[in-house]
């Protein structure tokens, strides 16, 4: 099949830190993968990933900087399509996704731009409209993108496996900002393995908060965590789950 590339941004948020932001920054991020992108060094990127920790606070001044920097970045790349997950510091870490309406879902929850995209087809939001997930087009099949809360509700959790259990077919990537850290999961992590475990389809999941943000092959697939973050299912027959990772935002 033909390669392409999923961008991956991780733990912004020190680049939208109240009167302390940079967003410069991650816009210059999207210029200089375009033009590794424009120079054949890496894949054309089909599609946009944030872990979560995309500000600081989750402060509305935050969360407007960070759309707005991320609306500008998405233009340089064509508009490709985004899936953004939920971090402890874009909401508050002690609510799960029952929370309601914050800054944070109203830029980045159902209806937000950038989420849609060129290349992105059925978009679906989990209940509270924090987890999500699409199918992305790619060049020769499809991909499908689960991004989960911060905290998954116990109906959220079951929205997730209904979302996987209708898609068995469709190869996936889970986004869930805090499931690992130093090399074990954590105990959110080992519920998101729990809920994993009947759906084989699910070949990787990335995680933030611990950078670099870990990324945990799942059943048939390697990871190998590099620069350039290149990850490559074992499983032939799993149209559609080549995947590289070309660069993540720095954070200062």
């Amino acid at each position: 099949m033909r390669p392409f590339s999923l961008l991956v941004l991780g733990d912004t948020q020190y680049l939208f830190d109240g009167d302390r932001s940079s967003p410069e920054l991650l816009t210059e991020t999207y210029r200089h993968v375009e033009g590794l992108v424009r120079a054949g060094a890496v894949s054309p990127v089909r599609h946009v990933v944030h872990v979560g920790d995309v500000v600081e606070h989750g402060w509305t001044g935050e969360v407007q900087q960070a759309l707005t920097a991320l609306a500008e970045g998405q233009r340089v790349l064509g508009d490709p399509g985004m899936t953004i997950a939920t971090g402890n510091h874009d909401v508050d870490h002690h609510s799960d996704d029952t929370r309601g309406d914050t800054p944070f879902l109203r830029a980045f929850g159902p209806g937000c731009r950038l989420l849609d995209g060129a290349h992105v087809g059925d978009l679906s939001h989990g209940p509270g409209g924090y987890s999500s997930w699409r199918r992305v087009n790619l060049p020769d099949g499809q991909l499908a993108v689960l991004a989960l809360d911060w905290r998954p509700s116990p109906e959220g959790l079951r929205w997730a496996d209904s979302m996987l259990a209708a898609h068995a077919s469709v190869p996936t990537i889970v986004i869930s900002h805090d499931i690992a850290v130093n090399g074990a999961l954590t105990t959110h992590g080992g519920a998101v393995e729990g809920l994993l475990d009947p759906h084989p389809q699910v070949f990787l999941v990335i995680g933030g908060t611990n950078g670099p943000a870990p990324a945990s092959p799942g059943r048939g697939a390697r990871c190998t965590p590099s620069t350039t973050r290149s990850c490559r299912s074992a499983a032939p027959a799993r149209r559609g789950s080549t995947s590289s990772c070309p660069t993540r935002a720095s954070a200062r």
